[in-house]
């Protein structure tokens, strides 16, 4: 009997431990919730760590590919050209018609190749020291005329503003433009992309005959047809500004070449 009775209490004494131990996992309380979430983050962060790195291969096509392609749409008169073209017509022609080269603020070579990938344009902007280094590329038409083109950087009205500026030999008349935006007003601002703007610089000179800084882009309807600018954007006037500033920035960044002497 007295067994009996030790059997039924130790199978109590283990029923009580187990519901200690459960109430202690209590889909309820503070302490499971906070697991819980806890290891859905760290699966979520592996996860999305899984998927950058396999995806990373194709991102960096991607960017390449849209780089190659901004450089291109700058050197013709007609972008839509370039930009409706397949990825092997564009990966083509710019192996064949495009070569790009680093200078430093004396406008020395300092690499025969632009790193495509690892160069970081941004970066390389923000250093003001001897150190800066700056792409300059050249391209070869089907006339074996050539042109240079230099990458630009500024602000329009809510972020980064940037393009390529395509520059004839004699480092004045410009051949062309293409730009991009990261978030200017669709309709407005957003503009700057569009043919009717690009399509103004074509042929317009950035010096005048005394050598002095001399284009502009204008605010809407303030052009005056035979002046040494562009029309800028209606309803956009700190885009217009910017876009603006953006050429005379770069302009003062390749100062080594664009300087007035070599005119």
């Amino acid at each position: 009997m007295f067994l009996r009775h030790s059997s039924i209490t130790s199978f109590y004494n283990q029923i009580s431990k187990e519901e200690k131990l459960v109430s202690k996992f209590n889909k309820d309380s503070n302490v499971y919730t906070i697991g819980f979430l806890a290891i859905l983050a760290l699966v979520v962060a592996l996860t999305l760590g899984v998927l950058s790195q396999s995806l990373k291969p194709l991102s960096d096509a991607n960017i390449k590919l849209d780089t190659r392609k901004k450089i291109l749409m700058s050197c013709v008169s007609d972008p839509n050209s370039v930009a409706t073209k397949d990825e092997t017509w564009i990966n083509d022609t710019y192996e064949n018609a495009i070569s790009g080269i680093l200078i430093d603020i004396n406008g020395d070579t300092v690499a025969d190749v632009v790193p495509e990938g690892s160069y970081d344009f941004r970066n390389e902007v923000k250093n003001k020291g001897d150190a800066r280094q700056i792409p300059i590329y050249s391209y070869t038409d089907e006339k074996d005329s050539t042109y240079y083109i230099v990458q630009m950087i500024g602000m329009g009205l809510w972020d980064e503003i940037n393009g390529y500026l395509c520059i004839g030999s004699d480092w004045n008349t410009i051949k062309g433009v293409a730009f991009d935006h990261k978030g200017e007003t669709p309709g407005l601002g957003a503009e700057l992309v569009k043919p009717w703007f690009t399509s103004q610089f074509i042929n317009k000179k950035l010096f005048d005959q005394e050598g002095n800084y001399a284009f502009k882009v204008y605010k809407a309807g303030k052009y005056t047809s035979g002046e040494n600018g562009v029309d800028g954007m209606s309803g956009a006037t700190l885009t217009t500004e910017g876009v603006d500033m953006m050429v005379r920035a770069t302009v003062d960044m390749y100062s080594s070449k664009f300087n007035p002497v070599n005119l």
